[in-house]
């Protein structure tokens, strides 16, 4: 490298007057202190230009723009706590000259020189804040560039720049110099404002168009500070020009504005990812006027614009109610985006926006006399989050869609597939104008499809597997009779029952029930306190073929009372005690009661035989279509319903967990949920599909964590299931080793924190730490997720699909959202059940048509929102 420099063209010197900075310019200072050594604020720009240029001509061009440019002379002075800026009379001029002509690869070179550049740190505090150079690519293929920090320049001037140059090296010597207003006229205008009334009224004016906005529309979906500022990351992607002119025509014609058709794009797409109706993007301002349009220097500023989404609204109603709003902000434009953040920092909010959004159309084509250049950027500023330009070059190829990303947020996958949905989305507004909002589909057919496929678990055909629950028991009573099926606490400590035990008695009690002409799609309540008489309760019914409904003791009177009436049982298994305590006689008139703990019914049992149930003694048949169990939910939007699951919902859901868990013989399992939360039902049933031992916890035990403690420790429990809060009470002071026979942890039905994932696997060595997902509607769960020590504390996903099912993301029209983007989650599959037992009309709301796959399927709508990671994992939103 050699530097032609000569320092003897000066301005006369004069004493530099003390000038402040502008309300942009502090903004950058600010944000350039916190990291003094990184460059996120370097603007580079090069000039490609092809054909003969003259290295002295150029140098001598800048020289005079250097004494033209007060940009290029700033320096930046800090004394007493005050900042302020200085125009230096004169600095040397320097243009650096890289010959790569003769390296193997001229290009790559040529990049790595610029590369360098970009990453120049400059002191604010010594003049100037802008280098420039020459790279020789051959003789005819050079490179002119200019690198300089953000606070001398924005946009608009990073273009006067390019401009002036290719003016000054046509026209030397013969330069004409700039009209433009000094720092000192634009500083003393910046400083009027801020003391005048008007910014008082614009910082009234967006405290109250901001008033109610959360947070930002954004499409991260990582967790980082939203204040970090990193170099950015650039995506580009080249759009057909007849689609762009399309575009912009419908644009102007609407609202005599380009950007007003480029900001219904982006709001719309944000719309479309995050499901947010109330949308923020940043829109630049450039706070020039006729007088500073040729100025080179920060004056620009960012606007919010604010939009509330009405779904049935039409494209063209948007970019009229767009147009609308910006004008009004543009009437408030000149408030600094930094105290419109610091105001609403200072009452808790955060950003109003995490989208710029930007159209820039200008020539980027310039005359050297017999050369010919292209300006191209390689940066420009910090990025927080994402900013999105459309670069018109003003000529006859494509235009440039680009994004400049936080790399510590996105992936350059991520921007891209960003980058071809607007494209595609931009490319096909223009005949949809006329469509609602809710009718825009921003996803390719192709993307859509994939999505669709992504979807699904694993298919696996259970033909061969047992479709009723009775089968499935039957097949285990039948291979070990004589191994222990349930242990629990008796008067005497500790006592167990073997599989034929309880298959002999749950015969006898099944024979009772058809005796009362019980079977197929009938209900049999049971309210029992957990015990081995809930489990015999629970085997009786499903062997006569009908659906159980599991009352919970500790749910209110009222409540229970409800549900026996609401659900229409046939019978009810109880004791005395319970019934007399909980449920109003005058409720029980239409309803066979079993009283269990009564001495004359056990002797009425003892007189039926406890050999197999045939088929010949059942009323009806028991088909895997019959209804297997109903279990009421919490009602937390009204009225408890009723969720009916059939025998092949929770048989096809057993074979997925048992082949996931994989219980053996060897396995001891605690039963401690309550039974009105359907966890109960795989707790009942997987260990005496599987072989295991089902350890009962006494009533009440499962809110006594010393208790609980105390029975893994005794019974060497190998699997157990806590909701999130309750596992963390549970991993309190626990005594390292006390709980070391736990194999396998099972946690669903509240949020899993990272932090809690951490514990885990911290206080259980070498424990398998499972988190599911499921509502009852669709059996249980419909997701799994095996959590991993190296996650640390970042917060695990609910995972992916389980056999036979498939995970829908959507938006509001029921289209897939793109990996990444916010959704509702559809469930689909083998575990979705009947839906609500009386309540038609809400079954119809919440089970609908299934738009994909075999016609006449349903899907169910969780209420749930969720994203899906680029590893195909759902994480759960609330």
């Amino acid at each position: 490298m050699t530097e032609m420099f000569d320092p003897t063209h000066t301005l006369e010197h004069v004493n530099p007057i003390r000038l402040p900075l502008t309300g942009a310019q502090k903004n950058v200072w600010y944000h350039q202190l916190l990291e003094p050594e990184s460059t996120p604020y370097n603007v580079l720009q090069f000039i490609r230009i092809t054909g003969p240029f003259n290295c002295e001509r150029a140098r001598q061009s800048l020289e005079f723009l250097i004494q033209d440019t007060e940009a290029f002379r700033l320096k930046f002075c800090e004394e007493d706590g005050e900042v302020y800026q200085i125009v230096e009379p004169s600095v040397p001029t320097i243009l650096s000259y890289f010959d790569v002509s003769s390296a193997l690869d001229v290009e790559q070179k040529a990049l790595e020189t610029l590369e360098q550049e970009q990453h120049i740190v400059f002191d604010l505090r010594q003049a100037c804040c802008f280098r420039f150079g020459v790279v020789k690519l051959s003789s005819s293929d050079w490179i002119w560039y200019w690198n300089g920090h953000h606070i001398a320049t924005d946009g608009v001037g990073a273009a006067n720049i390019v401009n002036n140059f290719s003016k000054a090296y046509r026209q030397f010597p013969n330069v004409s110099h700039s009209e433009s207003p000094t720092w000192q006229n634009v500083t003393a205008e910046d400083l009027r404002y801020a003391t005048s009334a008007e910014r008082l009224l614009d910082q009234q004016f967006w405290l109250d168009n901001l008033k109610g906005l959360a947070a930002p529309s954004a499409l991260c979906q990582r967790d980082v500070d939203n204040t970090a500022m990193s170099v950015p990351g650039i995506v580009t992607l080249d759009m057909e020009r007849s689609y762009y002119d399309a575009f912009v025509a419908w644009g102007r014609k609407q609202t005599r504005s380009a950007y007003s058709a480029m900001a219904v794009a982006a709001i719309i797409y944000l719309y479309k990812l995050t499901g947010q109706r109330d949308i923020c993007i940043g829109t630049p301002a450039s706070g020039r006027t006729n007088d500073t349009r040729s100025f080179i220097g920060m004056l620009t500023n960012v606007m919010p614009l604010r939009v509330a989404i009405n779904p049935l609204q039409t494209v063209n109603e948007l970019i009229q109610d767009i147009s609308g709003t910006m004008r009004l902000g543009l009437s408030h434009n000149r408030l600094p985006l930094r105290e419109i953040i610091e105001q609403r920092r200072a009452i808790g909010l955060g950003d109003p926006f995490s989208l710029l959004v930007n159209l820039e159309s200008f020539d980027q084509s310039l005359d050297f006399g017999d050369a010919h250049g292209i300006v191209h950027t390689m940066s420009s500023a910090p990025v927080a989050d994402l900013q999105l330009y459309l670069f018109d070059r003003k000529d006859d190829g494509p235009v440039q869609l680009r994004i400049d990303y936080n790399k510590d947020r996105y992936s350059a996958s991520d921007v891209q597939a960003h980058l071809e949905r607007l494209s595609n989305l931009i490319g096909s507004l223009v005949a949809q104008a006329d469509c609602s909002i809710s009718q825009i589909v921003v996803t390719s057919s192709s993307e859509r499809q994939s999505i669709v496929n992504e979807s699904a678990g694993s298919v696996v055909d259970l033909n061969q597997w047992p479709q009723t629950l009775a089968e499935l028991f039957k097949r285990q009573a039948l291979h070990a009779p004589t191994a222990s099926a349930l242990v629990f606490e008796a008067a005497h400590g500790w006592d167990s029952l073997t599989y034929a035990e309880i298959d002999h008695r749950s015969n006898q009690l099944a024979r009772d029930l058809l005796a009362k002409g019980v079977g197929s799609e009938q209900i049999v309540a049971i309210l029992l306190d957990r015990s081995p008489a809930m489990i015999i309760a629970l085997l009786a019914v499903v062997k006569v073929g009908a659906a159980y409904l599991p009352l919970d003791p500790d749910s209110p009177a009222a409540r229970l009372t409800f549900m026996l009436e609401d659900s229409k049982s046939r019978c009810l298994i109880s004791s005395e005690k319970l019934v007399n305590d909980l449920i109003d006689s005058n409720h029980l008139t239409n309803i066979d009661i079993v009283w269990i703990d009564s001495t004359a019914v056990a002797r009425r049992l003892n007189t039926f035989p406890s050999t197999e149930i045939l088929d010949a003694e059942l009323h009806y048949p028991i088909h895997p279509e019959s209804l297997a169990y109903v279990i009421y939910t919490s009602g937390s939007t009204g009225r408890p319903k009723a969720a009916g699951i059939s025998q092949f919902n929770i048989c096809q859901h057993l074979a997925w967990r048992q082949d996931t868990l994989k219980l053996n013989s060897t396995d001891r399992v605690l039963q401690k949920t309550a039974a009105g939360f359907d966890v109960s039902v795989w707790e009942w049933f997987l260990p005496l599909i599987a072989g295991s031992t089902l350890v009962i916890a006494k009533p009440e035990g499962h809110r006594d964590t010393v208790y609980l403690r105390k029975v893994v420790h005794q019974q060497q429990i190998t699997l157990i299931h806590f909701v999130a809060s309750m596992l963390a009470v549970f991993l309190d002071d626990l005594p390292p080793g006390e709980c070391s026979s736990i194999r396998q942890v099972v946690t669903g039905g509240e949020a899993l924190s990272g932090l809690l994932q951490q514990r885990t696997h911290q206080a259980i060595l070498g424990v398998t730490f499972w988190n599911f997902y499921g509502p009852t509607e669709a059996t249980i769960d419909v997701s799994h997720w095996c959590t991993r020590l190296e996650d640390d504390n970042q917060t695990p996903p609910i995972g992916h699909p389980i056999w036979n099912t498939q995970l829908y993301i959507l938006d509001q029209s029921l289209e897939p959202v793109p990996q990444g983007s916010v959704g509702e989650l559809y469930l689909v599959g083998t575990g979705l059940g009947r839906g609500y037992l009386g309540r038609s009309a809400l079954t119809a709301e919440r089970f609908i048509a299934c738009p994909f796959g075999v016609p006449g399927a349903r899907m169910y709508r969780s209420g749930d929102l969720a994203r899906r990671r680029a590893d195909g994992a759902i994480e759960y939103l609330g």
